[in-house]
């Protein structure tokens, strides 16, 4: 800057710093405020523009301010009279001002901007498209420039076709991180001719690469959409060349190593069977082995859901785990005689059985008794009630007595193995009894 340039700046600032209008003489009051101006000022002043610059990101966030303070704050240093030296210091400390005027103004116009840019350096679009990215950032810088020389219309209206672009760029980002792999195998199979071994698998890959990329760029930031489409599309482009290359090595094999490939493959299926030694799968052909497994796999699974939650009570004397018992809970009047047994018709529950509860049972209840055992029960009857004449005289504490012991007798008796001859004498025995009473 000339310094005729200098001294007219100095001018109109001295003046706006005096009070004076500008082009008119000084006073001798102002000529004695500019004589008073501390000096120390322009050298502290590099302090607060570095501090502005450095910590205050104002390089970045005004970047047209910050050099033009530098170059007043230059002019001061450099100028040899007083009132030029003020003057490129007054200038200088004005552009500092403005510098963080346009950062407020930045945060608040573009902070739409700011953040697609943080999103895209989430997805290091930096590596992947380069030089796309460098366009951005200029366009970027561009809006901020333009606020910073207070154009801010014209950086709204540029905003637009920015942020577009931005958009764009990003989704591409994304779409690249997540799906690049199948394009780059779906590239190859076309490159290497596999397509042409697997063409309907080929083509369906495809199809769904393209439709997995449009779904990603128009929802980048749905992170469950794009991880579930993802997995889709690299596991479909995956299994195409597996398949494409598997054809390919089939039809180099010559006839003598086809029998060799599908005895290997028939082996391998047939060693994945656990019953293989008792059960051998290796006979039968490659689509009945597989659904052999697969109903094994199932019926396994099937069983194991239907093994029941065992309860467990400690035994603290023993220290033994109680095993699973079944116990009657409710018992039916209904009796089936056949030629052997009585069976009693019962409701069962299932209930874990202490010792104390089953000694408590078998003094209580019997599920199956032998016929004989249950003929002579009868005959016992018959001859009670013979004797109701004589029990009529006893008290009611005697006879109450009388039957409990009685009681414990037949139960003694029902618990006791019988055989079919002892059972008859018995019954013989007691039906002379009943004949004699009467």
């Amino acid at each position: 800057m000339s310094s005729i340039k200098l001294s007219i700046a100095g001018l109109a600032v001295l003046a706006t710093l005096t009070g004076c209008g500008g082009g008119a003489e000084l006073t001798p009051q102002q000529m004695q405020k500019v004589s008073q101006f501390d000096m120390s000022k322009i050298g502290a002043f590099s302090q607060k523009l570095n501090k502005g610059m450095n910590d205050d990101e104002l390089i970045f966030y005004a970047p047209y301010s910050i050099d033009l303070a530098k170059e007043y704050y230059q002019d001061a240093l450099e100028a040899e009279k007083k009132d030029e030296k003020i003057a490129a210091y007054l200038q200088a400390k004005q552009a500092l001002q403005n510098a963080y005027e346009t950062k407020k103004m930045v945060k608040k116009y573009l902070a739409d901007v700011a953040d697609i840019k943080r999103r895209m350096q989430t997805q290091n679009t930096k590596e992947i498209y380069a030089g796309r990215y460098e366009d951005f950032l200029d366009d970027y810088n561009d809006l901020i420039t333009l606020i910073d020389k207070r154009k801010t219309p014209e950086a709204l209206e540029d905003k637009k076709t920015v942020m577009q672009e931005a958009k764009d760029l990003y989704g591409d980002a994304v779409v690249y991180r997540n799906i690049n792999k199948a394009k780059i195998i779906l590239d190859n199979m076309a490159d290497d001719d596999l397509d042409e071994l697997a063409p309907q698998h080929f083509e369906k890959a495809q199809k769904l690469y393209e439709s997995a990329r449009l779904r990603i760029k128009k929802e980048p930031d749905n992170k469950e959409m794009v991880k579930r489409v993802s997995k889709q599309i690299n596991e479909a482009a995956q299994y195409a060349q597996t398949l494409a290359k598997d054809v390919f090595y089939f039809k180099e094999l010559n006839e003598d190593e086809l029998e060799g490939y599908f005895a290997k493959l028939h082996r391998h299926l047939a060693e994945l069977n656990p019953k293989e030694k008792t059960n051998a799968i290796l006979p039968l052909p490659i689509y009945a082995k597989i659904e052999y497994l697969q109903e094994l796999e199932k019926s396994l699974e099937h069983t194991a859901q239907k093994i029941p939650a065992v309860k467990i009570k400690e035994d603290k004397s023993a220290e033994k785990v109680l095993p699973l018992a079944t116990k009657d809970i409710e018992v039916k009047e209904d009796v089936i005689v056949d030629n052997n047994t009585t069976v009693i018709k019962k409701s069962q529950k299932d209930e874990l059985i202490t010792p104390e509860k089953a000694i408590e049972q078998e003094s209580k209840e019997a599920i199956v008794v032998p016929a004989a055992v249950t003929q002579k029960s009868k005959l016992e009857a018959q001859e009670t009630e013979s004797k109701t004449v004589e029990q009529e005289s006893v008290s009611p504490q005697e006879k109450s007595t009388d039957n409990t012991v009685e009681a414990k007798q037949v139960l003694k008796e029902t618990e006791e193995p019988v055989s079919e001859s002892a059972a008859q004498q018995a019954a013989a025995s007691s039906i002379e009894s009943t004949e004699t009473t009467k």
